[in-house]
């Protein structure tokens, strides 16, 4: 088992959402994700308005904005990325 504060992980599967937010978690919740990654250095929609939409399905969401250092699509500034 895997804790993350008060969060208690049995399979401690991970699905990262990027684009299609609401469409990939619900394909990954059918798949038994029982954590959802809210990669904002991939979206191509509102950050804030997939989160909220993401929460509705009863997952928890951790949000990450990855660097190109660690894999990830963000290209502008650290201090932009951070905000």
């Amino acid at each position: 088992m895997v804790r993350i504060g008060s969060l208690k992980l049995n399979k401690s599967i991970v699905a990262s959402i990027g684009k299609a937010p609401v469409d990939s978690a619900i394909k990954a919740r059918k798949l038994g994700a029982d954590l959802l990654e809210l990669r904002i250095d991939l979206l191509d929609t509102d950050a804030r308005q997939a989160l909220a939409e993401l929460k509705n399905l009863g997952l928890p969401v951790i949000i990450t904005n990855r660097m190109k250092q660690e894999g990830g699509a963000w290209e502008w500034s650290e201090d932009e990325r951070i905000r």
